[in-house]
């Protein structure tokens, strides 16, 4: 089956058998699943403001079970489910501009771009949200609600094989073994067994309800037995902490951050002209870096030997010339750091930005962030540079100020060790 297939036509499509095939269409999104039908919360204000600007990016993934597809059955989204939602906000926002702009001329008017100054770029836009990018599985053993084993281990690698996950790149890159299981990755980190997001599992998607959360929960305890901390990921590309609530049932916080990308950047508002930028190099500076990250963290969260394996950790990269790790001096002394590491070719993900609490609001962070970023395209020969960051912290804002912009959502769950 190739994209010529007609697919407005369709209503329940012939795939290949065993192994599962894959197919990259189109389809109007009048055929695809009505938005109450869909379990999920309303697209976040950040996701539709990316589609508006870029477009839908990554396909919705469909699964045709027993060798069929009915494109209108809920049960058969697999993921893109604000994507969809998203979009059909975006045609119903473009549809009312396309109203407005035939009502200023009188009735019988020939609409064009001509004749209603607008109304051709105003069209485009309805057109280009009246149809969305998918991508098509074959179950053959599959039913409707239940797919198969093969199935759910190539849906659950399918955006990994698209897009590189940064942070596993970084670990592997630094000594830590990933597991694939299929349905979900184990992250193990041999050498700092206490760093609980360098040992944790993560999930194709998010937990279901409380007996699915309690069964990802019993797999991470056979995975890491006697660990005191409970750490999950979810691979995916947009979500909120709400989906992540089965977690939060069995005592666990949950949490997303912004992952943001940037392919050009510039100087920030307020640069600081006084700090010396260089790379970390000597004993001296990595023993200043441990400190540096030690600083101002909650009592308990950062031991001493955690940050110090993060360290070696963190030189180990340096020392296998995968990038670099930056500092921001003063007098000798390191107020601010990041590191920059080639992921893929093409792709370099920064590191650990930190900046100490007493030398905050003086520009340290976004002047770093610049020459560091210069060095990756530069250096590393990066074309798109990744950052991960709190939204609900201020550094975001920094980030933002030198081009970086958000563009996908990173969902986490963890249950510390008790004190």
């Amino acid at each position: 089956m190739t994209a010529s297939v007609t697919t407005e036509q369709l209503a329940l499509l012939p795939l290949a058998a065993t192994p599962p095939a894959v197919a990259n269409l189109e389809q109007p999104v009048d055929h695809l699943p009505p938005d109450e039908a869909i379990p999920s919360v309303p697209p976040a204000k950040d996701l539709i403001d990316n589609i508006r600007r870029w477009g839908v990016l990554e396909p919705l993934v469909f699964r045709a079970a027993g060798g069929g597809i009915d494109w209108g059955d809920p049960r058969a989204l697999m993921a893109g489910r604000r994507r969809l939602k998203a979009v059909r906000l975006l045609r119903a926002e473009a549809r009312r501009e396309v109203d407005r702009l035939a009502a200023t001329v009188p009735r019988g008017t020939v609409l064009s771009e001509e004749t209603v100054p607008g109304y051709g770029a105003a069209y485009a836009r309805l057109r280009e949200f009246s149809r969305v990018p998918v991508r098509l599985v074959s179950d053959p053993e599959g039913t409707p609600d239940d797919p198969s084993g093969p199935v759910l281990a190539l849906l659950s690698n399918a955006v990994r094989r698209e897009n590189p996950v940064t942070d596993l790149a970084m670990l592997e890159h630094s000594g830590s073994v990933v597991e694939d299981h299929g349905t979900h990755l184990v992250v193990r980190t041999p050498d700092n067994p206490t760093y609980w997001w360098g040992n944790f599992l993560l999930l194709g998607t998010a937990p279901r309800d409380l007996a699915d959360a309690e069964r990802w929960m019993s797999a991470f305890e056979s995975e890491f037995p006697g660990t005191r901390h409970r750490t999950f990921g979810v691979d995916g590309r947009d979500g909120t902490a709400e989906d992540l609530a089965p977690f939060a049932e069995l005592g666990m916080s949950t949490e997303w951050a912004s992952v943001m990308t940037a392919t050009a950047v510039h100087e920030p508002p307020r640069p600081n002209t006084t700090a010396t930028i260089r790379r970390l190099r000597s004993d001296e500076d990595w023993a200043q870096q441990v400190e540096l990250d030690m600083a101002g963290e909650e009592p308990g969260s950062h031991s001493l030997e955690f940050v110090t394996a993060r360290g070696q950790a963190e030189r180990r990269l340096v020392d296998a010339d995968h990038g670099a790790w930056w500092g921001a001096f003063e007098d000798g002394r390191l107020l601010a750091s990041m590191g920059l590491f080639t992921a893929s070719p093409g792709l370099a993900r920064f590191q650990n930005v930190k900046t100490h609490p007493d030398a905050r609001g003086r520009g340290l962070a976004g002047t770093l962030v610049h020459r560091v970023s210069r060095y990756g395209f530069d250096e590393l020969g990066a074309r798109t540079l990744v950052m991960v960051a709190d939204p609900d912290y201020l550094a975001i804002r920094i980030y933002r100020s030198v081009g970086f912009a958000d563009t996908e959502r990173q969902l986490q769950a963890e249950r510390k060790p008790a004190a």
